[in-house]
Parts: structure tokens; sequence; C-alpha cells
């Protein structure tokens, strides 16, 4: 598994690739709270998963459900747009019903996430 995170135009860019985990998505979360402390002054965050295998099943879509819950007050209000193949895009769009204070969308192009981030 490797897991970059950059900025670009305001916007927190998290990049996966090859196999991972649960614990990899909220050690990555983590990863972006430590680098940057008022994460709402930002747009949005892209996490890109089309270069990524990552495990099936709804206790992945809870697991990362509760996280970004349990983290709110630093997320409330932002926009997260994740990039990845079609068939698992249901899993993007059952975690923004789950997810509170958050708006959570599937997108199939980093350029269609970054027109509704930043429009």
């Amino acid at each position: 598994m490797k897991a970059s995170i950059e900025v670009r135009d305001n916007v927190i860019i998290r990049h996966f690739s090859g196999e991972i985990s649960l614990n990899d998505m909220i050690h990555s979360w983590k990863e972006i709270f430590l680098m940057i402390e008022e994460i709402s002054g930002y747009k949005g965050v892209i996490t890109l998963l089309d270069d990524a295998v990552m495990p099936e099943g709804p206790a992945v879509v809870k697991g990362m459900s509760n996280f970004l819950n349990e983290n709110q007050d630093r997320l409330k209000g932002l926009k997260v747009a994740i990039i990845m193949d079609h068939p698992k895009i249901s899993y993007a769009i059952m975690m923004d019903h789950m997810v509170q204070q958050l708006q959570v969308r599937p997108f199939a192009t980093e350029e269609a996430a970054f027109r509704w981030i930043a429009p």
C-alpha cells in the first residue's frame, strides 16, 4: 500500500495505490489532522482510490462513517469527493447518508471532483 497527501488549489488530495485497508484510510485522515490544524479553511478533500484495491463490504463503510462522525467537529461542512471504480461507487453513496455534517460524493474522475469542490 502506498498513500500520499498533497494540497493543490486549496484542496487536500489523498492518493492511495495497492491494497489498502480501513485502518490505512483512517491513518491517512489522522495524518491530515496532524499536518493541517484547521481543515475547515480548505475547500474540500479528494480521495483517489482508482489505483487502490480496497476491502469490500458494509464493515468498511460503517467503520469509515463512524470515524468521520467522531471527527465531525473538525470536518463540519467539508466536501469529500471519492474517486473510485464504478461498481464500488455505492459505498460512497452509502457513506454520504451515514455521515453527519459532511458532504460525500463519488466521482469517476479527479477533474469532476475538483469542479464540485471548487466550482
